[in-house]
């Protein structure tokens, strides 16, 4: 098995998983060699959690806050629900208010997106959501004019809302193309199998990966048989765990941040499978 041979994982999260928790199950009935194994496992998936995160926190903090705040702003805007009307008195402070935050929020995350950007498929997910809601709510009141809606608003109150409205959705937008651009920076780092910013952890999840190479005839064919069982993955994913092996799999699972082994549940099948790593 080459180095780079599982730096890239075939298959969805929940297909990783599921053949995580077959290998787990596999390596703990082999006692003599699972904690050592598995510590350093989970300490690697723990070193791959935080090193990359440094900037993402505040990142994806301020994206969570824009993203509520204009979600807030876009309700108290949107169509009545259940023939409820707000007073504006209440209203118009709440609307404005989200919706400044929401603006101040979004630029903040984006400024700190394109200096330091950040790979995420769920960003990218909830940032065109939301984007499409605020968007989907503006038209709505373009056509219901000022007095339309949850809540009445007075005519500058309308125009600024509209003109935030506007704003938090190229901002959203051009969020969304930021993260989309950094997770095919990073697929396609993961695809010419080049050496990341933390070569360091890389090359233990190499180490790790090796250890396969002595595991006794027992655990391969124990391998082979919780591979059989595994009918609802597919075939290219199987043949990459049975190159792999289970420690490989774990490992790279791992440095891919694929999967966090202190949180695997175990898998149904009794006292065999064990309890999570603490």
């Amino acid at each position: 098995m080459g180095n780079d041979a599982g730096a890239r994982l075939q298959g969805g999260d929940g297909e990783v998983r599921a053949v995580a928790r077959e290998a787990l199950a596999v390596l703990r009935r082999d006692d003599a060699r699972a904690g050592g194994i598995l510590s350093g496992i989970e300490r690697l998936a723990r070193a791959r959690r935080v090193t990359p995160t440094r900037g993402g926190a505040v990142f994806f903090t301020l994206l969570g806050i824009g993203l509520v705040a204009a979600v807030v702003s876009g309700a108290l805007a949107g169509p009545p629900g259940k023939r409820i009307m707000i007073d504006p008195a209440t209203a118009v402070p709440a609307l404005m208010a989200a919706g400044i935050v929401a603006v101040l929020a979004l630029a903040a995350a984006l400024a700190r997106g394109i200096h330091r950007p950040v790979p995420s498929d769920a960003g990218v997910i909830l940032s065109v959501i939301v984007a499409l809601i605020v968007a989907g709510i503006a038209v709505y009141r373009l056509v219901v004019g000022p007095s339309g809606g949850t809540a009445a608003l007075p005519p500058s109150a309308y125009v600024l809302w509209l003109a935030g409205a506007a704003v938090i959705v190229m901002e959203l937008v051009v969020i969304a193309g930021v993260l989309r651009r950094a997770v095919r920076s990073r697929d396609a780092a993961f695809a010419r199998g080049r050496p990341d910013r933390e070569p360091s952890l890389r090359a233990q999840a190499e180490e790790l990966a090796q250890k396969d190479r002595a595991l006794s005839v027992r655990t391969r064919a124990d391998w082979e048989a919780a591979l059989a069982e595994l009918q609802s993955v597919p075939t290219a994913t199987i043949e990459q765990a049975r190159l792999l092996g289970p420690i490989g799999w774990l490992a790279w699972a791992a440095y891919g941040r694929r999967i966090d082994p202190t949180e695997l549940a175990p898998h149904e099948g009794g006292a065999a499978h064990g309890q999570p790593i603490p």
